[in-house]
């Protein structure tokens, strides 16, 4: 007999084990770890590091290229994910990446700042893959009644790859034991940039050994159904497995009528969500989170002693774990679109104060107890706002609405790219202008944010990718993206 068991989006529950979907969703996962992990595993190293490559001037700017490599690699990534997923599956890229994380995991050991760059470059083309095959891979994986809580795991397992980082950070020496460490001390810097090479291995076992198959999404497109079946067959309840194999091979069937091409991704049909997706992306990253996440060492130390504002950092970074685990409450009650909404509003506020704060004590050369108090609790505040809302949903978000490997990387792409320019030009901007005037760049951001959440966002909570597509798509589009596909095959067939 069937479960009824009434799930958080008020949809039966067909699936046997909520347990074993979120294992699999968790080993998916450990890639938005590395993600970020690969952000925050620099936050309070700079110093050492800059003793390690012997730099001596210019720190930040080679801090910059050294942060911004990551995010500049994943453009890349984004770039060629879906050529990726189309040879080899969501399954067999991730196995692949991972193989490439533990050999540079290696090559990183070597004290050579030139070397460094590159391989985080080469590790923000990884980065750059899982940013967009994991959110893809959980929508597949998901079964409709729990994608909520699902969805929330890649943003969760992003927090904690970058409170890792920190918490690793602890161990490098204050800026006023530089002169008194031995070389000794140095080989803390190794471990931490090795570190990628567990979870790698972890993420490999798993696939490996307990996950040996792809989504049952994936095996359709490639016209194997016996393959879906049983993919369907270890997730689903007996009295569901037709249902949910015809739901399937009909979201097949519009993939592949549409034809995953570049031509198509920037016509008509892919250009309202891509545009919208796109720009979800964008205001996630300019609302100012990787200023924080890349900085807020920096950020506390003016408030604090060096050693307090390490402690912070960690604490940051755990608000950041702990609230976006929250987020699938608010999703499954409120959906995704008044979430990001009033996310940006709150995230606002939370910038203004803060650059208020920061203005006030600018000429200041240490903060009195309730000026850092305030200062540190905008930016607490701020954290914990976009975990619960921009953080986490920005890729549930795109994953809900883009259907489309090539285009859903586009999306990530920008995201990418965002990051790539504030890593590269905040220590310039902070050192020239002062952290407050990005505050209050970022809060009108987040103004913009709140306006274009609010008029051009369309709810998919609940949704199938056929309800979310009847939302963007009218007929006529279908048909022109149908044509279109014929004449490309035309072509092909003429000219062979």
């Amino acid at each position: 007999m069937a479960q009824t068991d009434i799930s958080e989006n008020n949809t039966p529950q067909k699936h046997i084990s909520t347990a074993l979907v979120f294992v699999q969703a968790i080993s998916a996962c450990l890639g938005s770890f590395y993600f970020g992990y690969a952000l925050g595993e620099l936050n309070m190293a700079e110093g050492t590091l800059m003793s390690v490559y012997n730099i001596t001037s210019n720190q930040d700017l080679y801090y910059g290229m050294l942060t911004s490599a990551v995010p500049l690699g994943a453009v890349l990534g984004c770039l060629i994910v879906g050529y990726m997923l189309d040879s080899f599956g969501r399954r067999m890229t991730f196995i692949i990446i991972d193989i490439i994380a533990i050999g540079i995991s290696f090559i990183f050991l070597i004290s050579n700042f030139w070397v460094s760059v590159v391989c985080r470059f080469i590790q923000g083309i990884l980065v750059g893959v899982n940013s967009t095959v994991v959110p893809l891979y959980l929508r597949e994986v998901s079964p409709v009644s729990i994608s909520g809580s699902i969805g929330v795991l890649n943003q969760g397992s992003l927090n904690t790859g970058i409170l890792v980082g920190y918490i690793l950070g602890l161990g490098f020496p204050l800026a006023s034991q530089q002169v008194e460490i031995g070389t000794g001390f140095f080989q803390f810097w190794r471990l931490l940039l090795f570190f990628p090479f567990f979870t790698s291995c972890a993420r490999l076992i798993l696939l490996f050994f307990k996950f040996k198959q792809d989504t049952a999404q994936f095996y359709l497109l490639r016209n194997n159904s016996t393959a879906a079946k049983e993919v369907i067959q270890a997730v689903y309840q007996e009295e569901f497995h037709q249902e949910i194999l015809d739901e399937f091979k009909q979201e097949a069937l519009k993939k592949k009528e549409n034809n995953d091409t570049w031509s198509l991704v920037f016509s008509s049909f892919y250009s309202k969500r891509l545009i919208i997706g796109s720009l979800v992306s964008f205001f996630q990253q300019f609302c100012g989170i990787n200023a924080i996440v890349f900085y807020s060492n920096s950020i506390f130390t003016k408030t604090s002693s060096e050693e307090t504002a390490n402690i912070m950092t960690v604490v940051s970074g755990a608000l950041l774990v702990a609230f976006s685990f929250g987020s699938s409450i608010f999703s499954s009650r409120f959906g995704r679109k008044p979430i990001l909404t009033y996310g940006y509003a709150f995230l606002m506020l939370c910038l203004i104060g803060a650059g208020i704060v920061s203005y006030l004590t600018k000429d200041n050369e240490t903060y009195t107890a309730f000026q850092s108090f305030l200062s540190i609790f905008f930016v607490f505040c701020y954290e914990i706002g976009f975990s619960l809302t921009s953080g986490p949903l920005t890729w549930v978000y795109n994953a809900d609405i883009i259907n489309s490997e090539k285009a859903l990387g586009v999306a990530t792409m920008v995201n990418q790219f965002c990051a790539f320019i504030i890593g590269l030009v905040c220590p310039s901007l902070i050192a020239a202008w002062g952290i407050y005037t990005l505050f209050f760049i970022f809060a009108g951001i987040c103004f913009l944010g709140t306006l274009f959440c609010h008029f051009y966002l369309k709810e998919t909570f609940g949704k199938t990718q056929n309800q979310i597509l009847a939302m963007f798509v009218d007929s006529d589009q279908v048909k022109e993206a149908c044509d279109q596909l014929l004449n490309s095959e035309n072509t092909n067939v003429s000219n062979p």
